[in-house]
């Protein structure tokens, strides 16, 4: 299920579930997110965030250089909670600091773990999240528009780029592996969400 949706599904999904455990959420939907996805605010007090969720939807483990940034807008804001989820987990040496700088990491079976203790409702609504519009194309990270398949006019391999273009041209490498338009045909039911 996660190898399927896109990364800013992934960061919709995260946030709608901690929404689902009591809290007020805040994300930013595209451009530099000084490394926070989500922050999490009690709804009783919701000036003040008690945490806050970096995402990353990878194919690779995420390294140690990517938790630092985590770990610096936690001291910044004075929060001492912090949760990054990665789709393909964290090497050893991302774990131990994270381990002893406070932040709790969890991987894609670990988050699939989390959805399956929701109710079956709430995993449908999970799911709705999931796999809301074209959860399977990606979003520019750069305006959040929808990216567009493209081939180079030479030749060459295809690759998603920016449907804002040429006002913004991001793109990103499209692999042969990549779930298109025909993989929505083949996804689960509510109540397989959390079987992977």
């Amino acid at each position: 299920m996660l190898d399927v949706i896109e990364w800013r599904r992934l960061e919709a999904l995260v946030e709608a579930l901690y929404r689902q455990v009591g809290f007020e959420t805040r994300a930013q939907s595209h451009g530099a997110d000084g490394g926070v996805d989500v922050w999490l605010h009690a709804r009783q007090a919701p000036e003040k965030p008690l945490g806050v969720v970096q995402c990353k939807h990878h194919r690779k483990p995420v390294g140690v250089d990517k938790v630092p940034e985590l770990r610096g807008v936690m001291a910044a804001h004075g929060v001492g909670r912090g949760q990054f989820f990665s789709t393909a987990g964290f090497t050893p040496d991302a774990e131990a600091f994270a381990r002893t700088n406070g932040i709790n990491t969890l991987d894609g079976a670990g988050l699939l773990k989390l959805i399956q203790r929701r109710t079956a409702q709430q995993q449908a609504e999970l799911l709705a999240v999931a796999t809301e519009d074209e959860y399977w194309r990606p979003t520019c990270a750069s305006c959040g528009v929808k990216m567009i398949e493209r081939t180079p006019r030479e030749g060459g391999r295809a690759f998603w780029g920016c449907g804002n273009y040429p006002r913004c041209r991001s793109t990103l490498p499209m692999r042969a592996e990549r779930p298109r338009r025909a993989d929505a045909e083949r996804m689960p039911a509510a109540t397989d969400i959390g079987s992977g």
